[in-house]
């Protein structure tokens, strides 16, 4: 698992140290990204799409009552879930186009939460958009689209039009800025010295940062 990854990071939140802590917090997180936060946000998640579909939620209680955790353990997980990462973003770029294309959204999801958490082309850290750039200091973006504080999914070949889909094989994830410049009439391959020139954008970004 990529230690620069959604899970990884929420781990890391929690303080989780043992592979049993880890995998029911994966479990948790997955929950939460399946379905959807009903009603009292920090009593009912959905565990699954069959629960989803039938409407029938499974509360928090429940959950830590299945995996034999004390509530208050599953209260704070969703805490630190919420206030640690955008859950609604999250849950958002899981289009039925992708979950198509991925088999299910679950496949998704663990696709998703376990990918590392840098540009796929230039290498910039997602962590890094929001503080060198992407924010209301930066006139530019503050009058400009609000969009590039997150990595974006991309599709790396996009032809011919058979091989421009949703997989784990031909996905990754990108900055707004690769994502946009690349689109889907520039070749991976041909891209490469374009994202050298957006690695230098970012680069001196940094250095204007540092110096402020």
């Amino acid at each position: 698992m990529n230690k620069n990854s959604y899970c990884e990071k929420f781990y890391r939140k929690l303080g989780l140290q043992t592979e049993a802590e880890k995998e029911l917090a994966h479990e948790f997180l997955l929950a939460n990204l399946l379905g959807q936060v009903n009603g009292d946000r920090k009593n009912c998640i959905y565990l699954s799409d069959e629960e989803k579909t039938q409407n029938k939620p499974t509360t928090m209680q429940a959950f830590a009552t299945t995996k034999k955790l004390e509530l208050s353990v599953v209260l704070s997980w969703y805490e630190c879930l919420t206030s640690n990462f955008n859950l609604s973003h999250m849950k958002s770029i899981c289009t039925q186009e992708r979950a198509n294309g991925f088999g299910s959204a679950k496949n998704f999801y663990e696709w998703y939460i376990n990918e590392p958490l840098y540009c796929y082309y230039c290498g910039v850290c997602e962590e890094e958009l929001e503080k060198i750039y992407f924010n209301d200091t930066n006139q530019q973006y503050k009058e400009a689209r609000q969009r590039g504080k997150t990595l974006e999914i991309e599709r790396i070949k996009t032809a011919p039009q058979k091989d421009n889909v949703y997989n784990q094989e031909n996905c990754a994830l990108s900055c707004y800025v690769c994502n946009n410049a690349k689109s889907d009439f520039i070749s991976a391959e041909d891209f490469k010295p374009i994202a050298e020139g957006i690695k230098e954008f970012w680069e001196n970004q940094r250095k204007k940062q540092n110096q402020k």
